[in-house]
């Protein structure tokens, strides 16, 4: 494997040929959805935390992910992680998933939450420019009525980075 190709989970499959560059047992099963207690923060899994670490971001100490995003054309999916505060997903809740769909300069982007789950409002980060706070309001595409599996459109040549925020809330029974 080059050293200049990223292998995001340490599978030793480059994230572009990686059918789960997130897990690196390569399983691709979707694991359980956990059971919602009361409204949170969902942020989408990245490769990159906010927290002030010398090789990550240092754009804050508040908890959550970037995703850069070098791979090229594919399809890829990320886990949506709610309540997982100080990047511990042992402490939070797995509400659903994010996927992309990469196809030139075209980006799909959409938020597929688990059953018993709704989304109230989301923000998504996209751009060729490192992410520089990790205010959701400064993420300049905001949905306030955002729709389980809804698809947004970008058009953006290169890398880039992605964040997926949303806050969620148990759905109605």
């Amino acid at each position: 494997m080059h050293s200049d190709i990223p292998d995001t989970d340490g599978d030793c499959l480059p994230d572009g040929d990686d059918p789960c560059p997130n897990d690196p047992t390569n399983n691709c099963d979707e694991e359980e959805c956990d059971e919602l207690k009361s409204c949170e923060t969902a942020r989408m899994y990245g490769n990159h935390t906010f927290v002030t670490d010398e090789d990550e971001l240092s754009i804050g100490s508040l908890w959550g992910w970037a995703q850069k995003m070098t791979e090229g054309d594919g399809e890829y999916k990320f886990p949506f992680w709610a309540a997982a505060g100080q990047n511990d997903t042992s402490k939070g809740y797995l509400v659903g998933y994010v996927y992309v769909n990469v196809d030139g300069s075209d980006v799909e982007v959409s938020i597929d939450v688990c059953e018993d789950v709704e989304l109230n409002v989301s923000h998504i980060y996209i751009s060729n420019d490192k992410p520089t706070n990790t205010a959701p309001g400064s993420y300049g595409n905001t949905d306030d009525d955002p729709e389980d599996e809804k698809t947004y459109d970008f058009d953006i040549d290169g890398d880039f980075w992605l964040i997926v925020h949303a806050e969620v809330c148990p759905g109605d029974d």
